[in-house]
């Protein structure tokens, strides 16, 4: 084996050992149209990136092209993705492609179920203000 097919084929490991380890965990429940709509209310403007540097703590999909992702516990983001795609309702585990430590909006993948599916749009969500919000609603309804 030529030492050049030997290093393309070495640089697959790291990428595949990080897919794996995204892939980790049992599905979330599916959410409500109220929790798919707090999320919307509270998310901001686009981003171009969000950092990656272990993987993310937990992620929970809100609508066939959009997933919920806790990079840490009050680092949320809402990522769309372009169609066609698997409906990540039914998604059993996923997991991202990533540029160096960053996930990039058009440039990088979620992968879903054997899809693979290009990013369309990253956005920041306020979630400490989601769950104020949340409570503030409880106690007066």
């Amino acid at each position: 084996m030529s030492l050049s097919r030997s290093l393309v084929r070495c640089a697959w490991v790291p990428v595949a050992a990080a897919l794996l380890a995204a892939c980790a965990g049992t599905p979330p429940a599916r959410h409500d149209a109220a929790e798919r709509a707090s999320f919307m209310a509270h998310a901001g403007k686009p981003v171009e990136r969000f950092m990656w540097l272990t993987g993310y703590r937990r992620w929970t999909p809100i609508s066939s092209d959009q997933v919920v992702v806790w990079t840490d516990l009050n680092q949320v983001y809402l990522v769309t993705v372009f169609h066609p795609c698997a409906d990540l309702w039914f998604a059993h585990a996923i997991g991202f492609t990533h540029s160096g430590d960053n996930v990039y909006a058009h440039l990088d993948s979620v992968k879903a179920d054997g899809w693979t599916c290009s990013i369309k749009a990253i956005q920041p969500v306020d979630y400490r203000r989601m769950q104020q919000d949340q409570q503030a609603n409880a106690s007066t309804g």
